[in-house]
């Protein structure tokens, strides 16, 4: 598949104009819902729900019976459910690094090994992250 980007300062900034072949139509929707999934968090402090983007979450740590979420903006939300729920965040990048908590992979700033063979993730938001070395092959293999 061939891409041709084109700029326009003439755009409104929250635009991205698309055109493809209609044959191409599943990929494009697939493309759309991609970026525009959202997922409902809870605000603690003010018991509100907000509703954001699944690729600004960072991390997400167990917590009882809610979770909490670890924005790229360093802001702290919760979500109800423990960490085996969110299994299917994996088609957005975020995966599993140990028992309690999960990662997005788009927010990787570095990587390096430990001595231990475990894997040790470096944020975009300069957070350190553990990767057990259970998760650590799986998580090497998504990133080379």
């Amino acid at each position: 598949m061939k891409f041709n980007v084109n700029f326009n300062n003439h755009l409104n900034k929250d635009v991205i104009h698309l055109e493809s072949h209609e044959s191409n139509k599943n990929l494009v929707n697939n493309l759309i819902n991609f970026f525009e999934a959202k997922i409902t968090l809870i605000d603690i402090k003010t018991n509100k729900s907000i509703k954001v983007s699944v690729n600004q979450i960072e991390s997400i740590e167990s917590f009882t019976h809610l979770s909490k979420v670890n924005l790229v903006d360093d802001s702290l939300f919760y979500i109800k459910g423990r960490i085996k729920e969110f299994s299917d965040f994996t088609q957005y990048k975020i995966v599993k690094i140990n028992n309690s908590q999960l990662f997005n992979l788009r927010h990787i700033n570095q990587f390096s090994s430990d001595k231990a063979s475990r894997l040790l993730i470096i944020s975009n938001s300069n957070k350190e992250y553990i990767v057990s070395r259970y998760y650590s092959r799986e998580i090497k293999e998504m990133l080379l």
